[in-house]
């Protein structure tokens, strides 16, 4: 589960930020970070090399639960 929200957060962080491309790395990373901490996610590295931007995302695994020891 805690993949699957990186994987999403991520996702919609670059694409976020690459919407905004022209504007700067720090305009894109700045965007990227707000997308993915409202998904769940951390931005933990933004690169941006001309059209292309890649960005690392982390997120915190929820606690499992329900029953142990029954």
């Amino acid at each position: 589960l805690a993949r699957q929200q990186a994987s999403v957060a991520a996702d919609l962080a670059v694409l976020a930020g690459a919407a905004r491309v022209f504007a700067g790395q720090g305009v894109v990373c700045e965007r990227a970070a707000d997308v993915a901490g409202r998904n769940g996610g951390r931005l933990r590295a933004c690169t941006v090399d001309g059209m292309e931007v890649v960005v690392t995302v982390e997120v915190t695994p929820l606690p499992a639960t329900g029953a142990v020891g029954r």
